[in-house]
């Protein structure tokens, strides 16, 4: 994968990466954005995503970048394949999926002159084995952010372009929730935010080097375990 671009990525979608992962309560306003499952998205724009970047499960957590003004699309899955090649202890991997230029410009209006198919844009895939304790502590953080999401209400503010980031994950009865980061504030609430900023360490992941993997892995243990015990309170 082009390290470049998906720094790029991690950049813009962490405006606040060095957060702080300080002890306290969650403000009323730090959560997730439900998305009802009637509502979830199926036109030709999404369609088209879901079949060129899900190329794998997403059951212990998925998350899903959506490009507003820059960016290309990106998800990156956490999954259990045990029989895998690489697999450590428990089979977990990530996998990072990311379009080669923005689907986005084949379905705005006007679209833009000499684009061609959507179907041929190429996608660049990959895998990382991840450790058992890292994939369950990625899960719980996902469950207890989904869990605890809350339905949109109007706010007041105007959103900075229209990107999405969109979590899922599976639960026990095998149905799979999904949530989005509020449009507006700009400035996400602690949480959020950090929830967020372990979807950038996901994304940045698979393609560092031994030394950064370890780095990235140990930024995600961090931050998960301290949201898991904030939000259990």
């Amino acid at each position: 994968m082009n390290r470049s671009r998906v720094l790029i990525l991690f950049l813009l979608l962490s405006e606040a990466s060095l957060t702080s992962h300080a002890s306290g309560a969650p403000s009323a306003e730090d959560h997730l954005i439900r998305v009802p499952k009637n509502n979830q998205m199926d036109d030709a724009y999404d369609r088209l995503w879901r079949e060129k970047l899900f190329v794998t499960p997403g059951n212990i957590s998925r998350f899903v970048a959506l490009p507003g003004n820059v960016g290309t699309e990106t998800v990156a899955s956490v999954y259990r394949a045990p029989d895998k090649n690489g697999s450590l202890a428990g089979g977990y991997w990530l996998t990072v999926t990311q379009s080669s230029e923005a689907l986005w410009n084949y379905f705005a209006r006007p679209t833009p002159k000499g684009l061609g198919d959507p179907r041929s844009v190429k996608v660049v895939r990959i895998d990382a084995p991840l450790s058992q304790a890292t994939a369950l502590l990625i899960q719980r953080s996902w469950r207890i952010m989904l869990t605890q999401a809350k339905a949109e209400r109007k706010v007041q503010g105007i959103p900075m372009d229209n990107s999405k980031e969109l979590f899922s994950a599976e639960f026990g009865d095998g149905l799979t929730s999904v949530g989005t980061l509020p449009t507006v504030p700009k400035t996400l609430p602690r949480d959020t935010r950090t929830l967020l900023d372990i979807a950038n360490y996901l994304v940045a992941y698979p393609d560092a080097t031994i030394a950064g993997r370890a780095t990235l892995n140990q930024k995600i243990n961090i931050a998960a375990a301290a949201l898991i015990k904030r939000r259990s309170r």
